[in-house]
C-alpha cells in the first residue's frame, strides 16, 4: 500500500503439475492406482487492486476489484470420463475407471467489494460482488456451465 494515496495492489500465481489417479468408481478404498503416463498443469492467477482512505472519519474505507484466473483447476473426478474397466490382482473386473481426458477447463472470476472500517467499535462493516464463470471441454455434454454471482455482505468485530 502507497500510504500516502492509500492505494494498494496484491496477487499470486500458483502453478502445479500432477499426474491422475485412476479409480473404481463402483467405490472400495483398495482400488485406487496411480496412471503416471497422463498429467497436466493447473495455473492460477489472482489479482486485487484499489484504494484506502479515511475520507468519513470513521476508518477508513477500502474500494477493491479483484481478477482471477483458473486453468485447468477442474480437472478433477467430476470433469472426467469412464475411460475403461479396473480389474483385480486377480484379473476380475471390478468396475468402471475414471480417466483424465484433458478437458482444458478455464474458471474466471470478477468481483468488486468495500470495506468501511469504524475504528471507535473496532468493526468492519463490508459488501462484495463476486461474478465466476467456467468453460470447459466437458460443459456441451453437461447442458453447458453457467455464470454465478455471488453477492456477500457483513460485519465483523474485533475483540
Amino acid at each position: 500500500m502507497h500510504v500516502a494515496t492509500g492505494l494498494f495492489a496484491q496477487g499470486h500465481y500458483n502453478e502445479l503439475t500432477r499426474g491422475h489417479d485412476l479409480f473404481n468408481a463402483a467405490g472400495g478404498a483398495s482400488v485406487w492406482s496411480l496412471n503416471g503416463t497422463t498429467k497436466d498443469t493447473a495455473k492460477q492467477l489472482w489479482l486485487q487492486a484499489g484504494v484506502s482512505k479515511n475520507w468519513f472519519g470513521l476508518g477508513n474505507t477500502s474500494l477493491y476489484g479483484e481478477y482471477q484466473r483458473t486453468t485447468n483447476g477442474f480437472n478433477t473426478i467430476g470433469l472426467e470420463t469412464a475411460a475403461n474397466t479396473q480389474t483385480t490382482n486377480a484379473g476380475t473386473p471390478v468396475g468402471a475407471q475414471v480417466a483424465y481426458t484433458g478437458d482444458n477447463t478455464t474458471n474466471k472470476m470478477w468481483g468488486l467489494g468495500v470495506n468501511q472500517a469504524i475504528d471507535a467499535a473496532a468493526m468492519d462493516i463490508f459488501a462484495s460482488y463476486r461474478n465466476y464463470s467456467i468453460s470447459s471441454d466437458n460443459c456441451a455434454a453437461a447442458g453447458g456451465c453457467k455464470d454465478i454471482g455471488l453477492f456477500m455482505s457483513g460485519a465483523r468485530i474485533k475483540f
